[in-house]
């Protein structure tokens, strides 16, 4: 996961997150990263390395640049996403739409750039950016 400047709120998990996950907390937008350190032996692709518990203190960035994969499952960005497009939060889900969202969804950010070098391919949202989802006076 890369993260840009941000600023960082102090949270603890209610369930299960994935760290550098988009979620909804406490009706605050953000991106999850974990903030325990692992074991010295811990695997880096085991749950223990990639997952925040329930219980665990936990950083939520609100703002800032942060990276999701496009379309490659649950919590990614939709297949098809460019730069340009805003995308959407399902508070409830987590689950991401891009340009138009549902009814009840919240603004995440702009995508900044697509890294199509990378798979799967990376989005860079931009949190900074949500003057883009403004109305047009």
């Amino acid at each position: 996961m890369r993260d840009e400047t941000g600023t960082r709120i102090d949270r603890v998990a209610t369930a299960t997150i994935k760290h550098g996950a988009a979620i909804v907390a406490g009706n605050l937008v953000g991106f999850a990263a974990k903030a325990a350190q692992i074991g010295r032996f811990v695997a880096p692709d085991t749950a223990a390395a990639t997952d925040i518990q329930t219980g665990e203190a936990y950083v939520l960035f609100v703002t800032g640049g942060h990276e999701l994969p496009i379309n490659a499952g649950a919590g990614t960005l939709p297949s098809g996403t460019i730069a340009g497009d805003r995308i959407f939060i399902n508070p409830t889900t987590f689950a991401l739409a891009r340009n138009t969202g549902a009814a009840g969804n919240l603004a995440l950010g702009i995508v900044e750039s697509v890294d199509t070098s990378r798979t799967p391919n990376v989005g860079l949202v931009n949190m900074n950016r949500l003057n883009a989802f403004y109305p047009v006076p």
